[in-house]
């Protein structure tokens, strides 16, 4: 499983914070902000799926890289659509 999640976690933190994704103040930016998110893993996506099949050795399945594209990408933006909306509900009391 590692192997797996490995070069996604390492080209996700490679390209996000180049993209600000994590910028300071980034919660004031609301909902929009999740845009960065969407545009950091698309270009995050394509760089772990060549880390993955160099480490591996092999192909990658286009099925695969669809779930992948999929299932990540819902991932990071429910839990910080989630944490915006938290946030968002704690600063207005």
């Amino acid at each position: 499983m590692l192997a797996t999640a490995a070069p996604f976690l390492l080209a996700w933190f490679v390209v996000s914070p180049r993209l600000g994704v994590f910028r300071a103040g980034w919660r004031r930016q609301g909902f929009p902000a999740l845009r960065q998110v969407a545009l950091a893993w698309l270009a995050a996506w394509p760089i772990a799926l060549l880390l993955r099949a160099a480490l591996q050795r092999r192909g990658i399945p286009l099925s695969f890289d669809l779930v992948a594209l999929l299932a990540n990408g819902v991932f990071l933006l429910a839990w910080r659509g989630l944490y915006l909306a938290w946030a968002s509900r704690r600063a207005n009391r």
